[in-house]
Formats: structure tokens, sequence, C-alpha cells
């Protein structure tokens, strides 16, 4: 089969890999003038790696994109930084069982209470069971009002803003369960991982266009600068609303499916100091 991929960014990427060493052929159409996506760096002289237009990192227990990194050939090196809050002024490191149990901004009670509900959360082997929770409701419950005034509804509103109260619990149970205190990142930046990944491609007979402004998105075709390109099928990695708009017939049922999605946009910025921005290699 011929699969025309919309975007290369790692989702692209990846199944234009596994589906070249499957036997189909994959083409990937992407707009900008390199692969990478989100994970897609920038090199200033004198840089010996490109760094991330938008950070990234991957956890140990991230298993299936270490073994793709290791089956052609890239390497990832492991630290652990400080994961640290500010709170009242201060940056506190809670990053370790042994931290929040000296958080001093709780009663000794409280931070047991709180240490108690994490250790439970840690052992819950399904997120399915508490997916009807929300974390907003669940938390303030069990951890207490003050806990949880302190610590956890601060970083929930400063990740989902508005929309803080309806994240499920689960969302919060896969953070405490999966999650890992080292964090890894790719031997010559995640641009490299993104190079290494697209040349593996176009070595077992796949291709990539670049500067490939997808105009029209069909069951079987596209539309690439004014070209109609014919497939068997399209996989399509770009967000929702991108594809909506370029796709026009798709099913009603669908499309209302997918605009019942909420998404939170992201503005990342790039400092560089001739000094560290946080002691201690705080992140």
């Amino acid at each position: 089969m011929h699969i025309a991929i919309v975007g290369a960014g790692f989702t692209g990427l990846t199944a234009a890999y596994y589906l070249q060493k499957q036997g189909h052929t994959a083409t990937i159409f992407e707009k900008d003038v390199k692969p990478g996506g989100l994970a897609m760096g920038f090199q200033k002289k004198g840089w010996d790696w490109p760094l991330e237009k938008h950070y990234h990192h991957i956890f140990t227990s991230d298993n299936d994109i270490r073994n793709l990194a290791s089956e052609i050939g890239v390497s990832f090196r492991f630290s652990r930084p400080n994961t640290s809050a500010f709170i009242d002024g201060q940056i506190l490191q809670l990053d370790s069982p042994l931290k929040l149990l000296q958080f001093s901004k709780l009663s000794i009670s409280e931070r047991l209470r709180m240490a108690s509900v994490l250790v439970y959360l840690k052992y819950i082997s399904s997120w399915q069971r508490i997916e009807k929770y929300t974390a907003h409701d669940w938390l303030q419950k069990y951890l207490g009002r003050v806990p949880y005034g302190t610590l956890w509804e601060p970083l929930l509103i400063g990740k989902f803003g508005p929309y803080y109260k309806d994240i499920s619990l689960s969302w919060f149970w896969a953070r405490i369960k999966a999650r890992t205190t080292q964090l890894g990142y790719p031997n010559g930046g995640f641009q490299h991982f993104a190079d290494i990944l697209a040349q593996k491609i176009v070595d077992y007979g796949g291709s990539i266009q670049y500067q490939a402004q997808v105009e029209e998105i069909g069951e079987t075709f596209l539309t690439v600068n004014h070209q109609r390109i014919q497939a068997d099928a399209v996989l399509v990695t770009v967000p929702n609303r991108v594809f909506m708009t370029l796709a026009q017939t798709l099913p009603g049922e669908y499309t209302d499916k997918l605009q019942s999605f909420k998404g939170i946009g992201a503005v990342n910025m790039i400092m560089e100091c001739d000094h560290p921005f946080l002691p201690d290699h705080v992140y």
C-alpha cells in the first residue's frame, strides 16, 4: 500500500518508519523545511547541538520511544534535576517522598496524609476505576483543602487554566504512576533524533517532501501545492482543527466528536542568560 502521511513530527515519522519496515510505501508531506514537528530545533553559532523550539524530554518508563531510538542508533542521557515549586517566594524541592515529608508549608499530619494518598494512587493498577472522578474534587476530599490548595491546585490551574476543575483523576494518576524522577534527552538533541529517523525512512524506500503545503485532504488523496496526490490511505497527524479545515468531506458525526475535544495553546519563551536563571539545577 501507498500511505500518504501529513506531518513530519515524531508521530508521522514513526508511522512512516514502521510502515516501510512492513513493506508499505510511505510518503510524508511536511510544510516546514525539516522534520521534528513541535520538537524541531534551531542552532546558533557556537552551539554543539540544536535546541528545541518547544521543550521535550522523556522518562525512563517511556519504553516505546527508547526502543525506537536504540533501533536506529540514537542514545539518550538521563539526569535527575531538582523538580521544585515556587511557593510564597521560596523554591521548594518536591520530587521525592522525603522532600514531601519535609515540606514546611504543611503540618506533619497534612504531610503524612498527602504521602499516604500519593502511595495509594501509585499502587492503583488501572485508570478505569478512577476515570469518573475529577482530580479537583477527589484530591480536595482526600488530601484536604489546605494541602490541595497549597500545592496541587496551583499546578492544575497553571496547566489547564479555566478547565482545571474538569480534569479527570486518571490524568493525575498517570503522572504519579508512570513518571520517573530521571529525565532523558537524546544525545545531539531531538532534532538529531528526528533527522536520523527521517533518513532511516528514506533508506527503507520511503520519501519526505518538505515545504509541502497540504491544501485538501480526501480519503485516498491529498492536494499538495496545487497538485493532486493519490494514495491507498491517508494518515493525518496535524491538530484536529487543521484536519477539519482541510478535510471537508468528513462525516458530521466524526467532526462533532473532534470538535468536542478541548485544547489549550501553549507559548514557550526561550531565554539566553549569562548566568543560571534558577539555582541548583532546579527544573
